[in-house]
């Protein structure tokens, strides 16, 4: 084998190891998790002040596809999906109460560090909230 081969397989192995260690595998987030919104939009809190009572939320991940059920601070049951990526976590719910009585559309990005996690909630029109969540132990 010539010098410029074994350097050339060399160089592509590196790029191979390389390329597998930054698709970082995703971190396991199935199971329950204690929600807190943080303030209201645009950080104003709720319209009776302060913040919003903690909801549980529910995982279901499949590689690095979730699926998520909560109840809403109304008592309503939401499904939304998801996917998360190494360490960050991206999952939508739809839900009625939009503007003009539509659908909103209610988007959560955050990041995961062992048991919590914690981010923002872009909720259109509406502005952008705080949440964090923490992992309920069984």
């Amino acid at each position: 084998m010539t010098k410029k081969l074994a350097l050339a397989l060399g160089l592509f192995g590196l790029l191979v190891l390389f390329g597998l260690a930054s698709q970082a595998k995703p971190v396991d987030v199935t199971g329950d998790w204690e929600m807190s919104l943080l303030g209201g939009p645009g950080g104003g809190g709720p319209p009776e002040g302060g913040d919003m009572p903690p909801m549980v939320i529910t995982f279901v991940q499949k590689g690095d596809v979730l699926e998520a059920r909560m109840k809403n601070p109304m008592g309503e049951e939401m499904k939304g999906t998801g996917k998360i990526s190494g360490a960050k976590i991206e999952f939508t719910f739809t839900m009625a109460g939009g503007p003009e009585g539509g659908e909103m559309t209610i988007v959560h990005k955050g990041q995961v560090d062992g048991d919590t996690m914690k981010g923002t909630i872009a909720m259109g029109e509406r502005g952008e909230m705080a949440w964090s969540a923490k992992r309920i132990k069984k």
